[in-house]
């Protein structure tokens, strides 16, 4: 029986199992699977879930480090094949939350290209809806209080750092958010609040399988307490 290396230290929290998948609550910080462009990771969600299930895992979409909510692995290797198309297609639908700079408007369908690694241009499509505005006393260089929404972001493509990029172009940056955020405010968030994180949570996630004629599945994972408290914080509402 595989050991999959040394035990993480920490369960994962399980939100949906059946036979062919099983999904996370990912927390901000953790990595999808070992990268070597972060060695200072002790464990990853991949490992953690291997470890928890005593097999192998695949994972099926990416997740930003930084970012919260739902992750869905594969339990094998035929199953992570035939969803691959599925995502490819774009017929997953995936929802996020959001808290922003500023008063963000009530809609943005925001259809704006986006350069990838080899500074090729790739479609890119995010629609955003406003849940709450709210203010809190976070004086800055200019303004005695500060600002803050909170949104709903459903991506119709999936580019790295789609969301992030797109908020930060609409001149709303995801708070917490390096290095496509506002550095007065994530230096503000850390004096004022104690906060390092980047307020992004994926929320839901659905999709058909098997692919065309299955049932819909559908994961939701709900908001951790320290994105609850910041809400509250920042006079936000849900």
């Amino acid at each position: 029986m595989d050991t999959f290396g040394a035990m993480p230290t920490k369960v994962p929290d399980v939100i949906y199992e059946d036979d062919d998948f099983v999904a996370v609550h990912k927390d901000a910080g953790l990595l999808v699977h070992p990268s070597p462009m972060a060695r200072d990771a002790d464990t990853t969600a991949l490992e953690q879930i291997e470890h928890y299930l005593g097999q192998k895992c695949y994972t099926l979409h990416r997740l930003d480090r930084k970012t919260s909510g739902v992750l869905v692995f594969g339990k094998r290797r035929e199953v992570a094949q035939g969803i691959q198309q599925v995502f490819v297609e774009r017929r997953v639908q995936k929802k996020y939350l959001a808290i922003v700079r500023g008063h963000f408007p009530q809609t943005v369908l925001c259809d704006r290209s986006l350069l990838d690694d080899n500074g090729h241009e790739k479609t890119a499509r995010t629609s955003f809806s406003l849940l709450s505005h709210g203010v809190a006393d976070v004086p800055t260089k200019k303004h005695r209080q500060s600002r803050y929404s909170l949104v709903h972001a459903i991506p119709d493509t999936g580019r790295y750092h789609q969301i992030r990029r797109h908020l930060n172009g609409l001149s709303h940056p995801i708070i917490g958010d390096r290095p496509h955020g506002c550095s007065e405010q994530n230096r503000l968030m850390i004096q004022h609040y104690d906060s390092h994180r980047m307020y992004l949570h994926a929320e839901q996630l659905s999709f058909s399988w098997p692919p065309g004629a299955g049932e819909q599945i559908t994961v939701v994972a709900p908001l951790g307490a320290d994105f609850l408290h910041m809400i509250d914080r920042l006079g936000l509402k849900l």
